[in-house]
């Protein structure tokens, strides 16, 4: 079986509950900040540890940031929250729940250190999370300083690629 390799780079984000969650569910596919991004791609959304509840200090989701705009009167009800001054909508989509793990996060969109990377099990909820050739449930493990493995616990299946942080 040929191997593949794939760059990525991965990117976290603390977000305060009840809006995590909200992200979370689906029902939030709009992030609000006072500040702007040009990155555009996956992002893991973390739990901020305040206030405190059950969830805080987790990763529990990944989403895909696809637009950074002004935010407009339209957004506020996909933002869950109302228009402010110097607001900027960040546009959600391919939200993917996985197992929360504990993150030390951080304040702006921060990449993700490799042993947080490793610590990432996506819930079958998406096809990308299932094998090409059985359908079972994928992996992510370690290799060797950037290089990790996508694996599945049901066949031989297994899909190399380098972590470019």
């Amino acid at each position: 079986m040929k191997e593949k390799k794939i760059k990525m780079v991965v990117r976290a984000l603390s977000v305060k509950e009840p809006w995590a969650s909200l992200i979370y569910s689906g029902e939030k596919t709009i992030e609000t900040r006072k500040w702007k991004t040009d990155y555009r791609g996956s992002i893991l959304i973390c739990v901020s540890r305040n206030p405190k509840n059950p969830l805080s200090g987790l990763a529990i989701c990944d989403v895909t940031l696809i637009d950074c705009r002004p935010m407009t009167e339209d957004d506020e009800q996909f933002a869950k929250c109302e228009i402010y001054d110097g607001a900027y909508s960040w546009v959600l989509k391919d939200i993917k729940k996985i197992i929360p793990f504990p993150i030390k996060g951080k304040l702006g969109l921060f990449k993700l250190d490799d042993h947080y990377f490793q610590q990432i099990r996506w819930y079958p909820t998406i096809h990308r999370d299932f094998c090409e050739k059985c359908k079972g449930l994928l992996k992510i493990t370690w290799i060797e300083k950037n290089i990790y493995r996508t694996t599945c616990g049901d066949c031989d299946y297994k899909c190399d690629f380098d972590l470019n942080l």
